[in-house]
């Protein structure tokens, strides 16, 4: 690591610290949202919200995780194996900060898929029948994703963000199986507006 500005390594301890304690502190922080929110909520409905508030921390937990352990070694390898004769890597403390930074921010919002899927189909917006129809669009535009998403432009680590996706988007479709709205609960609950909307109650 190099540094190439005099305060350069003071703001990215300062940053890192910040990042950790957010990280460190966000137990505490969705406690305190949740004590705010809770008492203007149904019992299901405070089981949905802590449902979704926990598992899309566990799965951005997850996907830091995966970038971490998983990415950084064999990406960062990949790319610094165009060393040569007459190239000599020489990493920046911010430019390494800043892309680590952003690969680890969007593996972590990228692994959120499934629960919004199941979100989806649990309001009945989609079903596990159209999820698992749409594979082929859902296969290009997770290609497409993991290219803007990936702030590299190689194909090797955009495949590592692809791969992950493709799989939380299988495990997505069991879940919206498993727990979305039945085609039956969909149509009644359709017909009740319906006929809410033609009496005028």
């Amino acid at each position: 690591m190099v540094f190439t500005g005099i305060v350069e390594p003071f703001f990215i301890y300062f940053k890192v610290g910040m990042l950790g304690g957010i990280v460190i502190a966000s137990p505490v922080i969705l406690y305190e949202i949740w004590g705010f929110v809770a008492p203007a909520l149904y019992r299901e409905e405070k089981f949905w919200l802590l449902f979704i508030v926990l598992s899309s921390f566990i799965l951005f937990v997850s996907g830091t995780l995966f970038a971490y352990f998983i990415v950084f070694p064999f990406g960062f390898k990949y790319l610094l194996s165009f060393e040569g004769d007459g190239l000599k890597p020489m990493l920046s403390m911010s430019a390494y900060f800043s892309m680590a930074t952003k690969l680890l921010l969007a593996f972590g919002a990228t692994f959120q898929l499934p629960l919004a899927m199941l979100v989806l189909a649990r309001f009945g917006i989609v079903s596990a029948r159209q999820l698992f129809s749409w594979w082929r669009y859902a296969l290009v535009l997770i290609l497409v994703a993991a290219a803007i998403l990936t702030p590299t432009p190689d194909i090797f680590n955009q495949l590592l963000m692809a791969g992950p996706l493709i799989v939380l988007y299988a495990a997505g479709v069991i879940l919206a199986a498993v727990f979305g709205k039945k085609r039956e609960e969909a149509e009644g609950t359709e017909d009740t507006l319906t006929s809410i909307d033609r009496h005028g109650v």
